[in-house]
């Protein structure tokens, strides 16, 4: 029924993973050969092409449906059908980024500060020409076919490249200046293809099988055995995706409890729980969870603090189920029933920040975004995110009212301008945050507010 194409090349070994894992083995005489095969009734032909390619392809109606990056997505502009991101790369699940690099000692601080006539070598000469545009840079955008990084200093100025972990950058002595995109992999489809209802459901069954095989790395499905009067002790231990499975077991005064955690840290939840009263306790593999089909939709409120230096109070934050995963995000968050967005922006300002402002002072909105995320690595959610943006002057940030999770999860407040944001190597919780920044600044301007 689907023709499918995969990428070949760095990203193939962790696609031909995440399709084992999903059921959905990829058969090839060779670790060459471009044609394959899928045994599977929904799957009739399967190519293996560069992922720069299969977006254009997929736009044409040459394959169904395809697995590439949202950085050839874009670099292309092909009018495709996002699947959804699947959040694996080749090294890690993080995403990656097409970055703008100089040489550690260039004079350059930013995109603005570059000079007419720099030399930039970069494989998406479409993107790149774009950004240029954007902040006035003029020029000279040379193709690279490999080995971006070693071009500098003596072939070219500047690079535009991929990177998932900024150590090749690091090695070849390079700085980054910008961040021009942060790209997960993702599973798009045909236009038309997708218009077909008979093709439609067999993608968004692949997609679910693709999706469930991804949230099950990294967790395990607890059993135990546990008394009655223990139970509360021991399912307040458990970090589970959901409220956990409790069975009363007849005539036995037991209970048998089972719930899905992640594998990360389980060998000290093992003991604990035996120590809690647990026994007969078995750790079991997952291979998918298929069962969090269901899509948290949250409407969140977020304000951008303006100083007078024109920079914006963001938060560092990191995830709790790994800690070495650090991102940057503005304050705010979901309205409380009865609050408008404005009275939910200025109550966050307080929570988070221990800023206290006037709702009316936030004035209309500045823009709106769309983000997906797991929380916690599990539940997938999509956030609808109205900005707010204020002048705030000698501001004193304080976390004296945050929560607990938000004590957990805020590293440190700090105050950034969208230049030294994109400079920084932590992801963005929302993309878009740089260019929201900017709008935050010219609005507080515009209202005459400090600097």
């Amino acid at each position: 029924m689907l023709s499918l194409v995969l990428p070949k090349g760095s990203l193939e070994k962790a696609t031909l993973d995440l399709f084992d894992a999903a059921d959905l083995t990829v058969r090839r005489a060779s670790d060459r050969d471009y044609h394959a095969s899928i045994d599977d009734p929904r799957i009739d032909r399967v190519r293996f092409l560069r992922p720069q390619e299969i977006p254009s392809y997929l736009e044409r109606g040459l394959f169904d449906i395809g697995i590439t990056g949202r950085d050839w997505i874009t670099e292309t502009q092909a009018d495709v059908v996002s699947l959804g991101e699947l959040q694996y790369s080749k090294q890690t699940s993080n995403p990656v980024r097409v970055v703008l690099a100089v040489q550690d000692s260039a004079p350059w601080q930013s995109a603005a500060d570059l000079p007419e006539g720099i030399r930039i070598s970069t494989e998406f000469p479409s993107l790149t020409e774009r950004f240029l545009a954007e902040h006035g840079v003029k020029a000279m955008v040379v193709p690279s076919y490999g080995a971006t990084e070693a071009k500098v200093p003596d072939i070219v100025d500047a690079i535009v490249d991929l990177t998932e972990t900024g150590s090749s950058l690091r090695k070849n002595g390079l700085r980054i200046l910008a961040t021009l995109l942060t790209s997960y992999t993702e599973l798009v489809a045909c236009g038309a293809a997708y218009a077909d209802p008979d093709k439609r459901t067999a993608m968004e069954d692949i997609a679910l099988l693709l999706r469930g095989a991804i949230q099950a790395r990294g967790q395990v499905l607890l059993k135990l055995n546990v008394a009655a009067d223990e139970l509360a002790a021991v399912t307040a231990m458990l970090p589970a995706m959901s409220s956990p499975t409790v069975t009363a077991l007849a005539n036995t005064g037991m209970h048998a409890v089972e719930t899905v955690v992640p594998k990360r840290g389980v060998n000290t939840l093992i003991p604990a729980l035996k120590a809690a009263g647990a026994h007969d306790i078995l750790e079991i593999p997952i291979s998918k969870i298929v069962e969090l089909v269901l899509r948290v939709k949250r409407k969140t409120a977020r304000v951008l603090p303006v100083d007078r230096e024109g920079r914006v109070l963001l938060q560092l934050g990191r995830e709790l189920h790994r800690r070495s995963d650090r991102f940057w995000l503005t304050i705010g968050g979901g309205a409380e029933r009865g609050e408008t967005l404005a009275e939910a922006a200025a109550r966050e300002m307080r929570e988070e920040a221990g800023i206290d402002v006037d709702p009316a002072e936030l004035g209309e909105p500045i823009g709106t975004t769309v983000i997906d995320y797991l929380l916690f690595a599990l539940l997938p959610v999509t956030q609808y995110q109205t900005y707010f943006a204020i002048a705030v002057d000698d501001a004193e940030v304080s976390f004296a009212h945050q929560s607990l999770i938000e004590r957990l999860t805020i590293e440190r407040h700090e105050w950034l301008t969208a230049d030294e944001l994109e400079r920084r190597p932590e992801r963005l919780a929302d993309p878009d945050t740089p260019r929201l920044m900017r709008a935050a600044v010219a609005a507080v301007r515009d209202r005459d507010g400090p600097g």
